[in-house]
C-alpha cells in the first residue's frame, strides 16, 4: 500500500485567531504495525501531535522499530524509543535496543541467536574476542546525551569464564569499560 489510514476515535483539533493548531487525543495516536517506505523497517508505536505554529512538537509515548535483516545485527532485532519529544528544542528522551546474545558451552564462545527461519549471524566480538552486546541504551535531552546504559559479555583469555562488562561514556566523551563480574562468585581465573 502506498499510504496507511489511522483510525483516531476522539480527537480535538484547536485553531487559534494566530493559525496556531493543537490535535489533541484521549491516549495518544496508536500507529499499527508498518513499513517506512521500501527501508525493510517496520514500525509500531503510540504518538501525540501538538501542531502548535511557534514550536510544533511530536511526542513519542512508545514506538517500536524492527530492524531488517540485511544489517550486521540479528534479524528482528527492535528498537525501543520511549518518552520521547521532538520540537524545535531538538530530541530528548530514551532509545534502547537488546540483542539476543547467549553463551555457548560448547564452542567456548558468545552468539547471537538467530530468529526462526533466519540464517545466524556473523559471531560476534568485541576487541577481537568473543563477545556481544545485550543492551544499549542512551537518554538524550535537547539533543545532549545525558545518560548511556550499555551491557555486554566477553570472553577474555586466562579467565575460567565469561565476564559481563558494561560500558559507560562520561563527560568529555571519554569511554568506560567495566567487569561487573561472571557470577555471585566472581570471575575464575
Amino acid at each position: 500500500a502506498q499510504h496507511l489510514d489511522i483510525t483516531v476515535p476522539t480527537a480535538t483539533v484547536t485553531v487559534d485567531s494566530l493559525g496556531s493548531m493543537q490535535v489533541e487525543t484521549e491516549a495518544g495516536i496508536l500507529l499499527p504495525l508498518c513499513s517506512i517506505g521500501e527501508t525493510g523497517i517496520l514500525i509500531e508505536g503510540t504518538v501525540e501531535f501538538d501542531l502548535d505554529f511557534e514550536n510544533p512538537r511530536v511526542r513519542i509515548l512508545e514506538a517500536r522499530a524492527t530492524v531488517p535483516g540485511d544489517l550486521p545485527i540479528p534479524a528482528g532485532t527492535a528498537l525501543t524509543v520511549r518518552d520521547a519529544e521532538l520540537s524545535s528544542t531538538g530530541f530528548s528522551g530514551s532509545i534502547a535496543v537488546d540483542f539476543p546474545l547467549r553463551y555457548n558451552d560448547l564452542s567456548k564462545s558468545f552468539e547471537y541467536v538467530a530468529e526462526p527461519g533466519q540464517p545466524p549471524p556473523q559471531p560476534p566480538t568485541i576487541f577481537g574476542f568473543s563477545g556481544g552486546l545485550r543492551h544499549v541504551g542512551f537518554q538524550f535531552e535537547q539533543n545532549r546525551l545525558t545518560g548511556t546504559d550499555i551491557t555486554g559479555a566477553i570472553v577474555i583469555p586466562y579467565f575460567g569464564a565469561p565476564a559481563e562488562v558494561q560500558f559507560g561514556i562520561v563527560a568529555g566523551g571519554e569511554f568506560t569499560i567495566t567487569l561487573t563480574g561472571g557470577s555471585d562468585e566472581g570471575i575464575p581465573l
